[in-house]
């Protein structure tokens, strides 16, 4: 488990700097300190690796997302649960930016902007794929604004926006 941990962050570290082609295996391992033969008995190539990553985060997302999904809440403090998204994408930080703005990953958007479309669907939210598509969109490219500018708007003013945008929706 230490290794495929190792190989997570490595992995991540690299993309900082290279795209996905130029890393090899072997700088993968060096980076992660670990042996080829290691990386092979997790995964067969780096694109899994980096299918497990974005699957982990999307996992957490929507998880920690999924009470959006309940209609009864329309007030502020009805979605204090947000306060946990933004301090799970504040913790990964790195790997979100890295696969939303600075390595753009159109996997992982994909999947991020589905589990978000997912809870809206299940808020019983009218049924408008474009409008889902774009509130899905927007809500991730608010996220990467905050990261990148964690100064501009505390918390509790992005989960008023939050709010704010879901009754505009529902209207």
């Amino acid at each position: 488990m230490k290794s495929k941990i190792a190989l997570k962050k490595a992995l991540i570290k690299l993309l900082t700097k290279h795209s996905l082609m130029q890393i090899s295996v072997k700088k993968l391992c060096q980076e992660a300190g670990i042996g080829r033969s290691t990386f092979y008995s997790h995964y067969s190539n780096i694109d899994e690796l980096l299918k497990e990553i974005e699957d982990d985060l999307v996992k957490e997302l929507s998880s920690r997302d999924s009470e959006l999904a309940d209609r009864k809440k329309v007030k502020p403090t009805d979605f204090s649960y947000f306060l946990d998204v933004v301090e799970f994408i504040r913790e990964h930080k790195t790997e979100i930016l890295v696969l939303t703005k600075f390595r753009p990953d159109a996997r992982f958007i994909e999947k991020w902007k589905n589990a978000i479309k997912e809870n809206l669907r299940k808020r019983g939210l009218p049924k408008d794929d474009l409008v889902y598509e774009m509130v899905a969109s927007e809500a991730i490219a608010a996220f990467d604004y905050y990261l990148i500018n964690p100064d501009k708007y505390s918390e509790l003013q992005i989960q008023g926006i939050v709010v704010r945008a879901l009754k505009i929706f529902e209207n």
